[in-house]
């Protein structure tokens, strides 16, 4: 993963945000409906990681992916995801809004739903917290997993679904909290929902909130891209 920023453009993201930490990554969203991800250099996916993405017997690819709870695993399998896209020709704007959404599902599954990690103060970070709740207890690493499968993935269109084994929430898609607005700008969650409804073109959460299937369909050129 190389560091630089990705410049992306949306009508709807006419909103100014300050620049905020986001696992390896700072967020800026600038306005004019201008988004510039300021990428922090990041690591190749060790070995011990690339097993889990890569069936070594059979020679393939994975599809479908059990994942600890570490912020590692938020890292790298967002950003194999994103080559896999990228691999197969989507824009690298487009690959890394996904990206950028799924490093908030993922970590979501893992803090929210595996860990119950509750609602978090204006000075915490998720990713921060799922650290300290494994140092504290290692043992809660591998106690549950995020299960990642996907289902599509080709030039014009990709489908994953993702499920945790928390005890799931209730989703309301028509109240969604708009990290955009004034009384929210401080507030580090909340965000992931906002990304996740954004980001992709479809969204459905299932069992009672543990597992969540999205679509995104790529944007060509004479496009507004989402």
């Amino acid at each position: 993963m190389k560091s630089g920023a990705v410049l992306l453009t949306a009508p709807d993201d006419d909103f100014t945000m300050d620049k905020r930490p986001f696992f390896g990554q700072d967020m800026s969203i600038m306005a004019e409906g201008k988004v510039i991800y300021e990428r922090a250099e990041e690591p190749e996916v060790p070995p011990e990681y690339q097993d889990q993405y890569f069936d070594r017997e059979a020679g393939a690819e994975r599809k479908d992916f059990k994942l600890p709870n570490t912020t590692e695993t938020v890292r790298y399998t967002a950003d194999e995801i994103e080559r896999r896209m990228n691999a197969v020709g989507w824009p690298e704007d487009q690959a890394y809004r996904v990206r950028t959404a799924l490093d908030e599902m993922f970590s979501n599954a893992v803090g929210h739903g595996n860990l119950h990690l509750p609602s978090l103060s204006a000075d915490q970070s998720i990713g921060a917290e799922i650290n300290r709740t494994i140092k504290e207890h290692p043992e809660l690493r591998d106690q549950t997993h995020v299960y990642v499968t996907i289902e599509a993935l080709d030039e014009d269109k990709i489908v994953l679904r993702v499920r945790d084994e928390g005890a799931g929430f209730p989703y309301d898609q028509d109240n969604v909290p708009d990290p955009t607005a004034e009384e929210n700008l401080l507030k580090p969650n909340g965000r992931g929902l906002y990304f996740i409804t954004q980001f992709f073109d479809e969204a459905s959460w299932e069992k009672g909130g543990t597992e969540i299937r999205v679509v995104k369909h790529r944007h060509h050129a004479e496009q507004p891209v989402r």
